[in-house]
């Protein structure tokens, strides 16, 4: 059996200077608020059951509810008021397309007459054969 070979690992320090330490922050922080919500972890504490927010990028929590989850939580509401506005002009547009609300109610109003002559003619019919029947005997 040959000996496994292991190869060494190597640590290189990558030194970087302060210009590029804060070009990198500078990165960082406008990533926090560009809506990247992949950067928190959203945790609840356990003692209050409150919502908390960790930040990835500088290891801090906080209570507030970042920027980016706020601008996401405006751009679903935006979305939803879009499909809700679109749903209602397709509503308007069936509404119209059987004639609107005005046409329904004519023809609201001539089936219900229907059904009142009917009725009537019925019971004219009941009374008719009663005093048929009536005059028979």
């Amino acid at each position: 059996m040959k000996p496994k070979k292991v190869e060494k690992e190597t640590v290189v320090q990558v030194t970087v200077d302060e210009k590029e330490k804060k070009r990198q922050k500078k990165l960082l922080d406008g990533a926090k608020y560009l809506g990247e919500t992949s950067l928190w972890d959203v945790l609840t504490d356990e003692e209050t059951g409150q919502t908390y927010y960790f930040s990835k990028i500088n290891q801090k929590a906080q209570w507030e509810k970042p920027a980016c989850f706020v601008k996401q939580e405006e751009e679903k509401a935006e979305e939803l008021r879009k499909i809700k506005a679109e749903n209602e002009k397709k509503r308007q547009k069936r509404a119209n397309s059987r004639g609107g609300t005005k046409d329904r109610r004519r023809r609201l109003q001539k089936g219900r007459q229907k059904i009142r002559d009917r009725e009537e003619a019925e019971a004219r019919e009941k009374m008719e054969a009663n005093a048929m029947a009536l005059e028979r005997t």
